[in-house]
Protein backbone atom coordinates (compact mmCIF):
# COMPACT_ATOMS: atom_id res chain seq x y z
CA UNK A 1 0.00 0.00 0.00
CA UNK A 2 3.09 2.42 0.95
CA UNK A 3 4.45 1.89 -2.93
CA UNK A 4 0.72 2.79 -4.21
CA UNK A 5 0.54 5.91 -2.15
CA UNK A 6 4.19 6.86 -2.93
CA UNK A 7 3.25 6.64 -7.19
CA UNK A 8 0.05 8.63 -6.49
CA UNK A 9 2.48 11.16 -4.57
CA UNK A 10 4.66 10.90 -7.96
CA UNK A 11 1.88 11.08 -10.58
CA UNK A 12 0.42 14.06 -8.73
CA UNK A 13 3.61 16.28 -9.41
CA UNK A 14 3.93 14.71 -13.10
CA UNK A 15 1.18 16.30 -13.74
CA UNK A 16 1.57 19.91 -12.01
CA UNK A 17 5.02 19.91 -13.25
CA UNK A 18 3.90 19.25 -16.64
CA UNK A 19 0.88 21.67 -16.30
CA UNK A 20 3.12 24.29 -15.15
CA UNK A 21 5.91 23.52 -17.92
CA UNK A 22 8.11 23.26 -15.42
CA UNK A 23 9.00 19.66 -16.35
CA UNK A 24 8.98 17.68 -19.44
CA UNK A 25 8.92 14.03 -20.49
CA UNK A 26 12.57 13.20 -21.05
CA UNK A 27 13.65 12.30 -24.43
CA UNK A 28 10.87 14.26 -26.02
CA UNK A 29 10.50 17.73 -24.11
CA UNK A 30 7.00 17.75 -23.97
CA UNK A 31 5.07 18.59 -20.62
CA UNK A 32 2.15 17.39 -22.40
CA UNK A 33 3.54 14.08 -22.70
CA UNK A 34 4.29 14.47 -19.10
CA UNK A 35 0.42 14.99 -17.84
CA UNK A 36 -0.38 11.94 -20.01
CA UNK A 37 2.17 9.77 -18.27
CA UNK A 38 1.25 11.29 -14.76
CA UNK A 39 -2.68 10.64 -15.50
CA UNK A 40 -1.50 6.66 -16.30
CA UNK A 41 0.49 6.45 -13.23
CA UNK A 42 -2.15 8.26 -11.37
CA UNK A 43 -4.89 5.12 -12.64
CA UNK A 44 -3.08 2.47 -11.87
CA UNK A 45 -2.16 3.93 -8.12
CA UNK A 46 -5.73 4.58 -7.44
CA UNK A 47 -6.59 1.29 -8.70
CA UNK A 48 -4.11 -0.32 -6.84
CA UNK A 49 -5.40 0.86 -3.83
CA UNK A 50 -8.61 0.45 -4.31
CA UNK A 51 -8.13 -3.19 -5.07
CA UNK A 52 -5.78 -3.51 -2.02
CA UNK A 53 -8.56 -4.34 0.54
CA UNK A 54 -10.35 -6.97 -1.65
CA UNK A 55 -11.41 -9.63 -0.04
CA UNK A 56 -9.73 -12.42 -1.88
CA UNK A 57 -10.78 -15.90 -2.40
CA UNK A 58 -8.61 -18.53 -0.01
CA UNK A 59 -6.51 -20.16 -2.52
CA UNK A 60 -5.26 -16.00 -3.58
CA UNK A 61 -4.74 -15.29 0.28
CA UNK A 62 -2.10 -17.92 1.43
CA UNK A 63 -0.72 -18.23 -1.76
CA UNK A 64 2.35 -20.73 -1.21
CA UNK A 65 3.81 -22.58 -3.34
CA UNK A 66 3.34 -26.53 -2.14
CA UNK A 67 4.91 -29.06 -4.61
CA UNK A 68 2.93 -31.81 -5.71
CA UNK A 69 4.69 -34.41 -3.44
CA UNK A 70 3.47 -33.19 -0.34
CA UNK A 71 -0.30 -34.45 -0.19
CA UNK A 72 -2.53 -31.34 0.83
CA UNK A 73 -4.51 -33.31 3.48
CA UNK A 74 -1.22 -33.69 5.44
CA UNK A 75 -0.50 -30.04 4.96
CA UNK A 76 -4.46 -29.30 5.89
CA UNK A 77 -3.79 -31.32 9.00
CA UNK A 78 -0.25 -29.55 10.24
CA UNK A 79 -2.52 -25.93 9.87
CA UNK A 80 -5.45 -26.93 12.23
CA UNK A 81 -2.48 -28.26 14.38
CA UNK A 82 -0.98 -24.85 14.51
CA UNK A 83 -4.11 -23.02 14.84
CA UNK A 84 -4.81 -25.14 17.96
CA UNK A 85 -2.30 -23.71 19.27
CA UNK A 86 0.09 -26.81 19.61
CA UNK A 87 4.09 -27.36 19.61
CA UNK A 88 6.66 -27.98 16.74
CA UNK A 89 7.35 -31.58 18.45
CA UNK A 90 3.86 -32.38 19.14
CA UNK A 91 2.84 -31.28 16.09
CA UNK A 92 5.78 -33.71 14.64
CA UNK A 93 4.64 -36.64 16.73
CA UNK A 94 0.58 -35.98 16.04
CA UNK A 95 1.97 -36.50 12.15
CA UNK A 96 4.02 -39.34 12.59
CA UNK A 97 0.65 -41.09 14.23
CA UNK A 98 -0.78 -39.78 11.30
CA UNK A 99 1.15 -42.44 9.12
CA UNK A 100 3.59 -39.54 7.81
CA UNK A 101 7.44 -39.70 7.66
CA UNK A 102 10.61 -38.03 7.90
CA UNK A 103 10.74 -35.16 5.11
CA UNK A 104 6.68 -35.60 4.66
CA UNK A 105 6.71 -34.46 8.64
CA UNK A 106 8.60 -31.70 7.75
CA UNK A 107 7.17 -30.62 4.46
CA UNK A 108 3.64 -30.35 5.54
CA UNK A 109 4.62 -29.02 8.76
CA UNK A 110 6.73 -26.44 6.79
CA UNK A 111 4.28 -25.18 3.79
CA UNK A 112 1.45 -25.16 7.33
CA UNK A 113 3.80 -23.00 9.23
CA UNK A 114 3.58 -20.86 5.88
CA UNK A 115 0.33 -20.59 5.18
CA UNK A 116 -0.33 -20.05 9.01
CA UNK A 117 1.88 -17.23 8.74
CA UNK A 118 0.18 -15.88 5.59
CA UNK A 119 -3.33 -16.04 7.35
CA UNK A 120 -1.66 -14.08 10.53
CA UNK A 121 -0.07 -11.30 8.06
CA UNK A 122 -3.71 -10.37 6.96
CA UNK A 123 -5.37 -10.04 9.88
Amino acid sequence: MGRAIFNLIISIIFIIGGLSGGLVLRGTNSSGALVIVGFVFLSISIYRLATNGQNQTEEEEVNVNIPNSTPSEHIQRATELIEQGMGRETIFETLKSDGLVGKEISDAYYYAYNIYLKKQEQI
